[in-house]
């Protein structure tokens, strides 16, 4: 069973990523300053980063309907 993510290794994956670059997930991982679960591989982060990323489209669209729909 896939452990969930907790809020700190959500935000070791943004900084990570800031930090490393995005796809760079093996780098990410050996980062001894970024606290992940021993189990997390590369492809966790990966498809981790995937869904961030389609929640932040997400949201961005919903504000660009709203905002085109009041006029803001």
């Amino acid at each position: 069973m896939m452990e969930a993510w907790s809020e700190k290794e959500l935000d070791a994956l943004w900084v990570g990523v800031r930090r490393h670059g995005q796809g760079n997930w093996a780098c990410i991982l050996r980062d001894s300053t970024l606290k992940f679960s021993e189990h997390r591989t590369s492809k966790d982060l990966s498809e981790r980063w995937e869904k961030e990323v389609r929640q932040i489209s997400m949201i961005e669209s919903s504000r660009s309907r709203t905002n085109s729909l009041f006029g803001s």
